[in-house]
């Protein structure tokens, strides 16, 4: 470690300026130029260090590019980053990259762009050390982790399928420092619909069923189930419905944020919320429940 450590020190100089680089550009994901152009300059590094380099050309989101670096050794790594962020169009002109005393800020400077150039520059110090004990390293950079990978998925699992070991370079939280994430919540996306029968508010409400009334009562319900499981939480995050003040509303939805610590809990729950959506809380409608568990929990073991 200490020989990397000095191989290291001297390209500080070169990962601080790639760093003002990759912050500098907006890249949040549904910007495909910007996370091309983060693609760009990986890919880049990736050949002057070594790599073979596997592009994954993208119509709707940026590119992603894989780098593999073979050696002599028996083991496989998978390293994984992401090119994208959560920043809109315009947030670099506001928030350009800028060091102050020993830190240095800026949209994605830690999520992740300093975690991309850390794998980068750490492969590059391997390889400049001619330490060949390994069959493969590869990294793997998605371009639209920020909204669930949905592209990426299924090109990444291949790349980790006979992996000795995987790590995501993504920045460690900042309490307790360098601490790393070892396991972490599952996350899930549901939809409530509740569907009900319009009517004049004023002339004949009680021709109506309104669905709103009906979706407040319901989020009440789905609320309560917060620890219903140890560490499970429940969020209706976001709620539409109705058409006109003076009309009973004919239909309502809500979107529902889940996470989970234990993929056991994924099935009791569901049947919970089914359970507090079958009761009939306004006479006439209806609720309906859709979705379900995006990615599994990854758990402690």
């Amino acid at each position: 470690m200490a020989d990397l450590a000095a191989l290291l020190a001297p390209t500080l100089p070169a990962y601080l300026r790639d760093l003002e680089t990759l912050v500098n550009v907006d890249c949040g994901t549904h910007n495909k130029a910007g996370v091309d152009a983060v693609a760009r300059i990986v890919r880049e590094r990736m050949r002057e260090f070594g790599a073979e380099v596997v592009d994954f050309p993208q119509l709707q989101y940026g590119d992603c590019v894989y780098g593999r670096w073979r050696a002599n050794g028996k083991a496989r790594i998978l390293l994984i980053g992401h090119l994208d962020t959560v920043y809109p169009d315009g947030t670099v002109s506001q928030f350009p990259f800028r060091r102050l005393d020993a830190r240095a800020l800026g949209p994605g400077v830690n999520d992740m762009k300093a975690g991309l150039l850390s794998g980068l520059y750490a492969l590059h110090a391997l390889r400049r050390a001619g330490f060949d004990q390994f069959a493969e390293i590869g990294l793997f950079c998605n371009s639209e982790e920020e909204v669930g990978s949905p592209a990426s998925r299924d090109l990444y699992a291949p790349c980790a399928r006979g992996a000795d070991a995987a790590l995501i370079l993504e920045s460690a939280r900042a309490a307790p420092p360098g601490a790393i994430v070892s396991a972490r919540k599952g996350v899930g996306h549901y939809e409530v619909k509740v569907r009900g029968k319009s009517a004049h508010a004023g002339v004949e409400p009680e021709k109506g069923a309104n669905a709103i009334l009906a979706l407040a009562q319901h989020i009440v319900a789905v609320q309560t189930l917060n620890g219903f499981r140890p560490g499970l939480t429940v969020n209706v995050g976001v709620v539409r419905g109705g058409t006109r003040p003076n009309v009973v509303a004919d239909f309502a939805e809500a979107q529902v944020d889940v996470r989970i610590a234990r993929a056991a809990d994924a099935a009791p729950l569901e049947q919970a919320l089914r359970d507090a959506l079958a009761r009939e809380v306004v006479p006439g409608t209806v609720a309906e429940l859709k979705g379900g568990i995006a990615n599994p929990p990854m758990e402690k073991t």
